[in-house]
């Protein structure tokens, strides 16, 4: 009974112990898990915090000044009427994808911001930006000559400047 009693004190020792390693193993996996969802969520918010850095959402105008214009057929651009020389803004954060000149020598900015998202900014007296320089929001990216046309595209469509547009 003794040796009966020690092999069972011995198996449920065993037992006890790689139990305890199971525990320890699935605590393992828990805290690796628990890391990669971590790691994960860090990612998506970063990538999140970069969606709504570069999204058109600023006025285009340095301190909201402009008289705001429209024409008849045009109502996915904004006209506004400004003093020569006013600072004109990216709306979001993005890349320089062309510069124009326009008509009278005037110039055209047009910024790619990511995720399907455009700004131009017509009829400029100024930049000094090139093509494929970075901008922030909020950075000036030109003057204006006595008109800004204002354009925001997505996807390829012109849309309603005034759904992302908020004036500072």
């Amino acid at each position: 009974d003794e040796l009966g009693g020690s092999l069972k004190t011995y198996l449920e020792q065993q037992t006890r112990q790689q139990g305890d390693a199971r525990g320890v193993d699935d605590h393992e996996d828990f805290l690796r898990d628990s890391a990669d969802l971590i790691r994960q969520s860090a990612r998506f918010a970063e990538k999140r915090k970069g969606f709504f850095a570069v999204l058109p959402t600023l006025w285009p105008v340095k301190d909201g000044i402009g008289t705001v214009g429209r024409e008849a057929g045009s109502e996915n651009l904004l006209r506004l009427g400004l003093p020569p020389g006013t600072p004109i803004v990216a709306s979001g954060d993005g890349q320089v994808a062309a510069i124009a000149p326009g008509e009278q020598g005037l110039l055209t900015v047009r910024l790619a911001h990511g995720f399907g998202f455009f700004t131009e900014y017509r009829a400029l007296n100024h930049t000094l930006l090139s093509p494929k320089d970075h901008v922030k929001k909020g950075e000036v990216i030109g003057l204006s000559s006595s008109l800004l046309i204002y354009i925001v595209q997505v996807a390829g469509n012109w849309v309603e400047p005034l759904y992302f547009s908020k004036v500072r």
